[in-house]
This record gives C-alpha cells, sequence and structure tokens, in this order.
C-alpha cells in the first residue's frame, strides 16, 4: 500500500493562516487559447465563422417541420476534405439541407 505524501514547504508554515492564491493568468493567457480565424487544409481555406454557422445549423434543425421528431440528418455534398487514410474528415463536407428519417420530409439548410 502507498503512502499519499503533501509537501508544504518551509516559507508556507510561518504563514499558515493567510490563504495562498494562485493565479493562471501567467500560464493561460488569451493569446495562448486564441483560435485562428481561418485554416488552410489540404488547399482549401475554412474559417472560424464557417464551422460556427454549420454547427448552429445543425442545432437548429434537430426537430423535423412536419412531425416535429429528433430523428433529422444532415444532408451534405460529396466534397468533403479526404485525410491521409483516404476516409473524409467529418464536418468538412458542405451542408446542404436536413432530411426527416421518419416522414422523409427535406429541407434547405
Amino acid at each position: 500500500m502507498s503512502r499519499f505524501k503533501l509537501f508544504w514547504p518551509e516559507d508556507v508554515s510561518d504563514t499558515a493562516d493567510e490563504p495562498a492564491i494562485l493565479s493562471f493568468i501567467n500560464h493561460y493567457s488569451p493569446q495562448t487559447l486564441r483560435m485562428d480565424a481561418a485554416v488552410r487544409i489540404n488547399g482549401r481555406t475554412v474559417s472560424r465563422d464557417d464551422v460556427l454557422t454549420r454547427t448552429r445549423a445543425i442545432h437548429d434543425n434537430q426537430c423535423c417541420p412536419i412531425c416535429d421528431r429528433a430523428k433529422v440528418e444532415p444532408l451534405v455534398a460529396d466534397d468533403a476534405l479526404v485525410g491521409r487514410n483516404n476516409l473524409p474528415i467529418p464536418g468538412t463536407a458542405t451542408l446542404e439541407g436536413f432530411r426527416c428519417r421518419h416522414c422523409e420530409y427535406q429541407w434547405s439548410a
């Protein structure tokens, strides 16, 4: 069985009554976490706004407008980017519309 050891430096033991507040600002600055506005993948530029627009469209069309069921699948074009293993990269194809798997109703994006 192992023992759990605590590290208690000597300079902290004198000020045990005062709480210590640690700051993460130095380690995780906004410049470190910043996402570029556009990324170039296999010769095609994909912008952050395109990804957000696609995600919002899929989220807003989760339910069928006719039967109000959540059996909706996105219809995508066959222009997805292909990775190193010759498989399409998810989320890179053009979103053309949606189709309900229950009532077969289709509508545009």
